[in-house]
């Protein structure tokens, strides 16, 4: 009985730990992702072409979405990958309107990403 408990113990400190870890792991992946972008957005805004910076973030992108397809669902994986090539376009044929409004609108989705995944009472329940 004593020894159920403390590996039951064991597992739930594990179970913790893990999920802590993974939370921290999304914040500062997605945090430097939030960066770089609001700095392409603001570029954007003042109608400047700053599609290398695009394709830069894009190419970290497509390093780092390897490993988040174990914590983020491959929806919003594609719904990213999505925004980004659509952004990329509209800053290439200088349509900036366009571009700042789907830049704006990944960066709502970056925003909410580790917070809706993360390990929190109103995600367990």
């Amino acid at each position: 009985m004593v020894r159920s408990t403390i590996i039951l113990l064991g597992v739930l400190a594990l179970i913790l730990a893990s999920s802590y870890l993974e939370g921290l792991y999304l914040k500062s992946k997605f945090g430097y992702f939030e960066e770089n972008l609001a700095k392409i957005i603001e570029k954007t805004d003042k109608r400047e072409d700053d599609s290398s910076s695009l394709r830069e973030l894009l190419k970290w992108w497509k390093g780092e979405k390897l490993v988040m397809h174990a914590f983020v669902p491959h929806n919003e994986i594609k719904d990213i990958d999505g925004m980004m090539v659509k952004a990329e376009e509209f800053i290439e044929e200088d349509c900036f309107i366009l571009a700042s409004a789907e830049l704006k609108k990944l960066l709502d989705l970056i925003k909410s990403l580790p917070e809706n995944y993360s390990f929190s009472f109103g995600n367990i329940f």
